[in-house]
């Protein structure tokens, strides 16, 4: 084991920055010199989980089922003031769309203006729209 004037050494010419680092250092020398790996070794065999796949959608066209989410406020304001945000996401394509928004009661008019452009624009209409909260729980959307 190493004196205490030589850890002083050590840890200043590696740079570390409390007494916990430099033994941490010293533990995985230790365990590198018994498995007899070197730090290349160590490193190039760490696992990481593979990312979930994605299941198959459930939509057969563009713009059969929309998801679509609120939210804010925000606690800072954009600089054009909004403090909240729209998502709609096309369940087949994958497609996202985000607005900002000043009030969450601005949530209809963004919707009118986005289904419009976007069933010009695919030649599709907007079957299903998915939310998951209660902002299009409005007369507004009900009656549209």
């Amino acid at each position: 084991m190493l004196s205490i004037q030589s850890n002083r050494a050590l840890a200043s010419s590696i740079g570390t920055r409390n007494g916990r680092d430099l033994k941490n250092l010293l533990e995985l020398e230790d365990k590198k010199e018994t498995l007899g790996l070197c730090t290349a070794c160590i490193e190039g065999k760490a696992h990481k989980e593979p990312s979930p796949r994605m299941k198959e959608t459930s939509s057969k066209e563009v713009l059969d089922l929309i998801h679509s989410d609120v939210c804010g406020p925000l606690s800072h304001k954009t600089f054009g003031g909004a403090r909240c945000f729209v998502t709609f996401i096309d369940d087949k394509s994958r497609k996202v769309w985000v607005h900002t928004l000043k009030r969450k009661s601005d949530v209809f008019t963004i919707f009118k203006e986005l289904t419009a452009f976007v069933e010009t624009e695919t030649g599709n209409k907007i079957k299903h729209c998915v939310q998951y909260g209660g902002e299009y729980t409005t007369l507004e959307f009900q009656e549209y």
